[in-house]
């Protein structure tokens, strides 16, 4: 089993370095082109799928509280001691990957400008995963210490791009949104559904993130769980993603951030005093 999934994750390697860079396309597909791509799409998506299906250990795994690397347990020291210090005053949490760590690079300048002034906790980690994200939730200790008006997350993108299936992916991210309700019943989540990554709207990925965002959107109640999928706003509009909104494919520039940022902001303005 070992081998075998070692061989999944070099199949996915392969397929992320691989994966041509598309050029601005400024009219839409034909009908004939997004058949052609829809065709493709679903013979490379059935693919991955039966190749999941040999290894259902990912489901264990996504939701299994899990402790990170020698940098996730850095960021965990961080935190903690700005949880301890602000404690009460912290109004807004973030939790997510490098895509929510990277608020403090390149959504720095909006960060500050936009969310700062309510007091904000960063919990997101380059590389994390819903396992990871669960340990902080469950486990750290740094949610003991606050008292969020409003949860912002999105997670999940690192265990598709290492071969986890959907259900597992969403079940976690369930399991994190249950975890934080029963923690914080009077606080608002928002969650976002999974960005989209790599150029190629018929790339593998973008089937398993449309199928996980599709699962996770059902757990909104409008009431204190509220869903948003932005990611249509950063494809251009033929459905591929360029190096100008996300230069590796995978992490938002200024532009992505500003999007993002206006996403959040209609909840912040709402929920948070």
């Amino acid at each position: 089993m070992k081998i075998f999934s070692m061989f999944l994750v070099c199949i996915f390697s392969l397929s992320l370095t691989a994966a041509p860079v598309q050029k601005k396309i400024s009219a839409p597909l034909t009908q004939e082109q997004k058949d052609a791509n829809a065709g493709k799409a679903e013979e490379s998506f059935q693919k991955v799928l039966a190749r999941l299906k040999k290894d259902p250990g990912f489901m264990k795994k996504a939701t299994t509280p899990a402790k990170g690397s020698s940098q996730h347990n850095k960021r965990i020291a961080e935190k903690m001691a700005q949880a301890k210090a602000q404690k009460e005053k912290i109004r807004i949490l973030f939790l997510g990957d490098s895509i929510t760590h990277g608020w403090e690079r390149a959504g720095k300048k909006l960060f500050e400008k936009n969310f700062a002034p309510y007091n904000t906790l960063n919990l997101g980690c380059n590389g994390d995963r819903t396992e990871y994200t669960l340990w902080f939730v469950e486990k750290s200790g740094i949610l003991d210490h606050i008292r969020p008006q409003l949860v912002v997350m999105m997670i999940g993108t690192n265990n598709l791009s290492r071969s986890y299936s959907p259900e597992a992916v969403a079940k976690a991210i369930g399991m994190i949104k249950d975890s934080l309700r029963k923690r914080y019943p009077e606080a608002k989540i928002l969650l976002y559904g999974i960005f989209p990554r790599e150029g190629d709207p018929a790339h593998p990925l973008r089937l398993l993130i449309a199928r996980t965002n599709a699962i996770i959107s059902t757990y909104a109640d409008n009431k204190n769980v509220f869903y948003e999928d932005i990611g249509f706003y950063m494809l251009n509009p033929s459905g591929y993603l360029q190096r100008s909104m996300m230069r590796d494919l995978l992490h938002p520039g200024e532009e992505g951030y500003q999007i993002w940022t206006d996403s959040i902001m209609k909840y912040v303005q709402r929920y948070v005093k």
